[in-house]
């Protein structure tokens, strides 16, 4: 079951550009007047929080505030305590999503609700890591990994799917990276788009069986049927690095559309496209 839907995508865009942003997960004016603390995030918006809330969730977090409260004299104590690091790298979206859905509203999140937030798993997954907040890192991989995500998967926008196969590379997550790998290949319609997003971060980032994967597909997209012609992949193969183009032509060579081409041709040294033409009809 997806669970029932708290707040949409456009809420959160709502709250991100209103003037009292922390309302989308305090909830009510009242909690903003109890907040002892702000959290800045990236461009400088600032954020109402209670530390408190953000020490039972993280260690990090404690550790931080702890530091703070060392660092400063009783009677220089501010109004609010000023918290940057790491917030100040993610968008305000990133922010009052993890805040909502680690912090303050933890039963929200909830298959429907990530799939709300499907462009920023990447950065919850970031963040929720970086601050070893382990509820929401494991209901992120939990999500990846069930046959939610193999459904919405095709609607994942190719940038999104691109950071998402490179945070499960930065972050060693083998239980989302080798599900993830999984889903692509079982997803039913993958757009030309995302695919070299995928192929792309895999060369990259160096992971060989995503590499692979990619690659595979893509030649089976052009070798299919009449998708592929002569002088029809120029916009796809220039976007390709070294490794996964002579992956790319050895799938292609081995094909009944390109041996003849390929056979007489001689590629050495010649750039990555040149015999090429226009994107391969029916490709995303």
């Amino acid at each position: 079951m997806s669970g029932p839907l708290p707040f949409t995508v456009a809420e959160l865009a709502a709250a991100a550009s209103s003037p009292n942003p922390e309302l989308f997960y305090l909830q009510r004016a009242s909690m903003a007047q109890l907040a002892d603390a702000i959290i800045v995030t990236e461009g400088g918006r600032e954020l109402l929080v209670h530390s408190h809330f953000l020490i039972a969730v993280s260690p990090v977090l404690e550790a931080a505030f702890a530091s703070q409260a060392e660092g400063g004299q009783a009677e220089e104590k501010p109004a609010h305590i000023m918290l940057c690091t790491p917030f100040c790298c993610f968008s305000i979206e990133v922010a009052l999503a993890f805040l909502r859905l680690e912090v303050y509203c933890a039963n929200d999140a909830t298959d429907a609700a990530l799939a709300e937030v499907l462009e920023l798993l990447p950065q919850l997954l970031h963040l929720s890591h970086c601050l070893d907040t382990q509820r929401l890192f494991d209901k992120l991989l939990s999500y990846v990994n069930g046959p939610a995500f193999l459904k919405v998967l095709p609607a994942v926008s190719p940038a999104a799917l691109g950071a998402l196969l490179e945070a499960a590379d930065q972050i060693k997550a083998s239980n989302l990276l080798e599900p993830l790998m999984e889903h692509f290949q079982q997803a039913d319609a993958v757009s030309k788009e995302q695919l070299m997003s995928w192929i792309r971060v895999a060369e990259k980032c160096e992971l060989a069986m995503a590499l692979h994967l990619g690659v595979g597909r893509l030649a089976l997209y052009m070798l299919a049927e009449e998708r592929f012609a002569f002088g029809s992949a120029h916009s796809v193969v220039r976007q390709l690095g070294p490794l996964a183009l002579a992956q790319l032509l050895t799938y292609l060579a081995s094909g009944p559309v390109l041996r003849k081409f390929v056979a007489a041709r001689d590629f050495t040294g010649m750039r990555p496209g040149f015999f090429f033409g226009q994107g391969p009809k029916g490709l995303g």
